[in-house]
């Protein structure tokens, strides 16, 4: 019978796991997987840190909701698809492209994106805790209002991105290119702009509290009017950044300008009482108070200070003043004096 006994050979760019199923190729020609797929594939698992869809072709697939921690899309293609409010906790995307994605209101705490395509993706109000943009590039991206503490962004190419009322707490920046990012309004304690162009981050609406910049963007930015830069931590770029984050709760730190000394002191006691902060700045005026004095050598007056703890006029030293107040928890309060 005609055919009978032929073995037929079909080159094929793609090869299958005969034992998980999975299909290995170039995401861009692999077959175009479906909500559905994804959906069949997790049924069959399990569990999604059992999924492997590596170089997967999932472009424009509606993955919204899904519970997708754990599982491996790495270099896959999900240009256009939707992960909308979806769980990828610890997912890995690297190398993925995901331009035009839109992964709002995501849960993608520790989720990996090493080397990714993020070109105009959609992260606003996602949590995004510890996760990996090294190497990314992200450009036209929204990470608004967005949770990015401890997010780490190394050498990664970010250019026309808004990262505007985002928590980027402890975030390392360090080598990363920054072309016209919005970081206006953001929370950027103990965040890694060391290596940032000055001449990028001076917005009048920056809050750099806290942040690690080096003397010569204080420099730059006192210049320019970015006032938040007072509240910076100015350290040489040559210090590990956990070294230069010890202080972070509760203890202080002095910035040296032209006039003044800042303190800023964080209170890391959630929620804040109206009590203890009463006691902090009472503490912290009464310290003011004596050093004042013993700078002054008006011993007779420290003395009658503190016995009677009468209050001192203005005319002998200069009042501490509060310039600026943040409960964000932890709180942040910046004295100002002479």
């Amino acid at each position: 019978m005609e055919g009978v006994g032929q073995l037929v050979c079909i080159e094929s760019p793609y090869s299958i796991d005969m034992t998980t199923g999975q299909l290995f190729g170039s995401s861009k020609n692999a077959p175009l997987l479906t909500r559905s797929d994804v959906e069949r594939l997790l049924e069959e698992r399990g569990t999604p840190y059992s999924l492997r869809m590596e170089e997967s072709n999932l472009a424009e697939a509606d993955l919204s909701f899904l519970v997708l921690s754990g599982a491996d899309f790495a270099s896959a293609n999900l240009q256009g698809a939707s992960l909308r409010g979806a769980d990828i906790r610890k997912a890995n995307f690297s190398y993925s492209d995901l331009r035009e994605a839109n992964a709002f209101e995501s849960i993608g705490d520790r989720a990996h994106f090493f080397g990714a395509s993020l070109q105009l993706a959609e992260f606003s109000r996602s949590s995004l805790l510890s996760a990996d943009f090294r190497d990314a590039h992200v450009e036209g991206a929204q990470f608004q209002a967005s949770r990015l503490r401890s997010c780490r962004f190394a050498h990664a190419d970010i250019e026309s991105t808004s990262f505007r009322y985002a928590d980027l707490q402890n975030a390392d920046f360090r080598d990363a290119t920054l072309s016209d990012v919005d970081f206006a309004h953001a929370r950027l304690v103990g965040a890694d702009l060391r290596t940032a162009s000055p001449e990028v981050l001076a917005s009048e609406e920056l809050n750099l509290s806290g942040a690690l910049i080096t003397p010569q963007q204080f420099e730059y930015f006192r210049s320019n009017g970015v006032w938040s830069a007072s509240r910076a931590r100015v350290v040489a770029l040559d210090t590990p950044a956990s070294q230069a984050r010890k202080l972070r709760y509760g203890e202080p730190e002095l910035y040296l300008s032209e006039e003044h000394y800042s303190l800023l002191v964080s209170v890391n006691q959630r929620p804040l009482q109206a009590g203890n902060l009463a006691r902090m700045i009472s503490a912290i005026d009464d310290l003011h108070v004596r050093a004042s004095l013993i700078a002054k050598g008006d011993l007779v007056g420290l003395l009658d200070y503190a016995l009677t703890r009468s209050t001192v006029k203005s005319s002998v030293i200069e009042p501490l003043v509060i310039t600026w107040i943040e409960h964000r928890s932890p709180a942040e309060v910046k004295f100002e004096f002479s």
